[in-house]
């Protein structure tokens, strides 16, 4: 193939091994506007994962371990796998004497999407419970969210996991 054609533009398929790819396939891209669509970055293009330059937002980008929907939500840099989204854990004594993990993130005001934490005491098991309980807003750039997780922590010994979900708006 050629070229491919598209209503409203011709997109380049140079024909030594490009292949068309979708801009952004997770952002809702309509298939029918040429601007959803790129020459892809790598020769055979880049089945199941990202094109490269062409940013995906599920994707690595800079190694650094987060996908770059969590880097943007984060205000971290995907391009630069040194920079590390800020995520503070720490443990704090309840009314009740029990301490039990906390957990705070600031999260962009402008990125698309929401994030939230799911915790674990084992990594097969995600159903502990998370209680959202503050959010400050940090004038209109971003907020701080603060989470504790419901599974209280004995001793040192206790291991609480925790993930972050995104939720795409």
């Amino acid at each position: 193939m050629e070229t491919a054609m598209l209503e409203g533009g011709v997109i380049e398929a140079d024909g030594d091994g490009r292949s068309l790819v979708l801009i952004d396939a997770f952002e809702g891209s309509e298939l029918n506007d040429p601007a959803s669509w790129s020459v892809s970055v790598s020769i055979h293009g880049s089945p199941g994962i990202g094109d490269g330059a062409k940013s995906n937002s599920y994707v690595d980008e800079d190694g650094g371990g987060f996908a770059r929907i969590v880097e943007d939500l984060l205000m971290s840099s995907d391009v630069d796998a040194s920079s590390l989204p800020e995520i503070e854990q720490f443990l704090v004594e309840h009314d009740n004497g029990k301490e039990y993990l906390h957990i705070a993130l600031t999260q962009s005001l402008s990125a698309s999407g929401d994030l939230g934490v799911k915790p674990s005491g084992g990594l097969l098991d995600w159903k502990a419970a998370v209680i959202e309980f503050g959010r400050t807003q940090n004038g209109e750039i971003s907020e701080t969210k603060e989470y504790w997780v419901s599974q209280e922590i004995h001793d040192e010994s206790d291991l609480v996991f925790a993930r972050l979900f995104v939720i795409m708006e």
